[in-house]
């Protein structure tokens, strides 16, 4: 698939909201279904993270588990993660640029 391609899809994704159910495949497998909404803001694996608009994916440390929320710590910086972490998988934290606020 060209560049050209991948970001028509992409932009596709985004203008039909949450109206149908998408199905992200990795290696012949599905790797995530769910809106375009589902897949952009929470995202449960790596590939679709960076499939569905861009990402930074950093590595991290998970500090707490909670029923709502989960902690995590990136170097000496500490973050509440509005989801739980599974236990049984790598860590990473998928910052997108429209969720940074400078002050």
């Amino acid at each position: 698939m060209t560049s050209q391609g991948y970001f028509w899809d992409t932009l596709t994704l985004r203008c039909q909201g949450d109206m149908y159910n998408i199905v992200v495949m990795y290696e012949v497998k599905n790797a995530q279904i769910g809106t375009s909404v589902d897949l952009y803001d929470r995202p449960n694996f790596v590939f679709v993270a960076d499939c569905i608009g861009e990402a930074n994916i950093l590595d991290c440390d998970v500090l707490s588990r909670g029923e709502s929320e989960s902690s995590v710590q990136i170097d000496n910086y500490q973050f509440t993660v509005g989801h739980v972490i599974s236990e049984d998988r790598e860590a990473r934290l998928a910052v997108r640029l429209r969720n940074i606020a400078l002050s």
